[in-house]
């Protein structure tokens, strides 16, 4: 071979191998940086302006976001049709148009059937708390009373609040009038809220929800249709854009995108429909409230979003059975804690197993964090996007540890001291201060970290 073609070849590795910070020069690396701090300050200073523009954008595409996650959520059924049902139709558009039409017949019909459960019983009971509510009232206000009672025995404080108006008189007595109470107490507490402009808001929200719904089946149905030929021009833009190292990086990510957020909604949605159900079962047994089916729809739909949500959901749920049923308040609470327990340890990890594979600090970041950014919506696909984010970093980081010939495992570092560059090895801490940093293990064997500490210091 000429010796100017191994010049150039070699020129050739050398430049492959060099950094994104010298192949585009000093210069211009610097002003990228400067560049991308101005844009970041610029979206922090003006953070009202970029939500609301966010805000409108997704309030456009939200009919093809929707449309998309319920051709998400429908795949599996349109394959058992297409592929369990009807495999033996050789027909390919036949059977596609069928196993499609059974598909959105299918989910509709589970759509309707929880409507028809659910929603009458909430209105009736809707209907009943309203109506009943100054019996309600006093039943509660006597629990309190009997607890005051309790409580003042050896006081010489004397206080009558065992029916709404002896509360009226109470009221007026402390603040000159219940007018005054509103104003002082509650007002500042509830702010300028306005019921009619929450009411009119919400009416609006509804109508917006089932323009976007409907629009989303439309187009659900179409992405359905032709998924091939969209997987398709998207496989041919992959191939035809990138190199094969890094369309197989993109075909990993894809998958691990699928996994975690496909696995953990599938898993919170059974997982929230087996607490529900289980919570309607258990109010009904031990008669706690005349409001089960509500209190459980509650617990239930909350119990989707992690952590918070059965919070969120026993709340409501607690004040709806201390005015319905007073004595039964506590029952109440032990036993939602006791489903909570249960969901936690057993039915939880037996139906979502190891999806999210970040820790327990991670997933409380990710949901205050998508929480006060994207609501309800983002309180629910928080934890599975930081998943996403975990995954990524660790394998960067792993990639450049590797490069460094420094090892990957985060348990070699828990009793590493410090680098030693001129030695070019990590020099371990005394056995003391390792200590700190460990937890002793039940089975009485060494941790991890002591074993590989060990074999360090032999080898040195």
């Amino acid at each position: 071979m000429p010796a100017s073609k191994q010049t150039d070849q070699v020129s050739v590795a050398g430049e492959g191998k060099r950094s994104v910070r010298d192949r585009l020069g000093a210069r211009t690396w610097t002003f990228l940086i400067l560049a991308i701090v101005a844009i970041l300050l610029f979206l922090i200073v003006n953070i009202p302006a970029v939500t609301t523009f966010f805000q409108k954008f997704g309030g456009h595409v939200a009919p093809i976001v929707v449309g998309a996650v319920i051709a998400y959520l429908c795949t599996p059924v349109l394959r058992f049709y297409e592929y369990r049902v009807f495999r033996r139709m050789k027909h390919n558009g036949a059977r596609r148009g069928i196993s499609l039409a059974l598909t959105m017949i299918t989910a509709l019909a589970t759509l309707a059937l929880i409507v028809m459960m659910i929603v009458p019983q909430l209105v009736r009971s809707i209907q009943d708390l309203v109506s009943d509510y100054e019996t309600y009232l006093n039943d509660m206000l006597r629990f309190v009373q009997n607890l005051l009672d309790k409580l003042t025995a050896n006081l010489p404080v004397e206080i009558n609040i065992s029916s709404k108006e002896h509360l009226m008189e109470f009221l007026t007595n402390m603040y000159g009038s219940v007018e005054d109470f509103y104003d002082k107490v509650l007002k500042p507490i509830i702010g300028k809220w306005d019921a009619g402009h929450f009411a009119w808001n919400a009416v609006g929200d509804v109508f917006v929800y089932i323009k976007n719904f409907v629009l989303g089946l439309f187009i659900a149905f179409y992405i359905l249709a032709s998924k091939e030929k969209r997987i398709g021009q998207v496989n041919k833009f992959r191939k035809a854009m990138f190199k094969p190292e890094t369309d197989s990086k993109i075909t990993s990510f894809v998958a691990l995108v699928d996994k975690s957020f496909g696995g953990f909604i599938y898993g919170k949605l059974i997982d929230s429909l087996i607490i529900g159900i289980l919570t309607f079962g258990l109010m009904t047994v031990l008669d706690v409230s005349p409001y089960n089916m509500l209190i459980a729809t509650f617990v239930g739909v909350t119990n989707i979003i992690p952590v918070f949500g059965p919070f969120i959901g026993a709340i409501p749920s607690f004040f709806i059975v201390l005015i319905s049923n007073p004595s039964k308040a506590l029952l109440f609470i032990i036993l939602i804690i006791v489903i909570q327990q249960l969901d936690g340890n057993v039915i939880g990890p037996k139906i979502l197993g190891d999806n999210t594979g970040v820790s327990s600090l991670t997933v409380i970041i990710a949901i205050t964090l998508c929480g006060s950014l994207w609501g309800v919506v983002g309180m629910l696909i928080g934890v599975p996007l930081f998943s996403v984010i975990y995954y990524l970093a660790t394998v960067l980081v792993n990639e450049k540890a590797e490069k460094r010939g420094l090892k990957t495992a985060d348990e070699f570092y828990y009793a590493v001291d410090r680098y030693d560059t001129a030695a070019g090895e990590f020099v371990m801490m005394d056995e003391n201060a390792a200590k700190k940093r460990r937890k002793p293990r039940k089975d009485g064997k060494e941790p991890i970290v002591k074993r590989i500490g060990n074999r360090f210091r032999r080898k040195k």
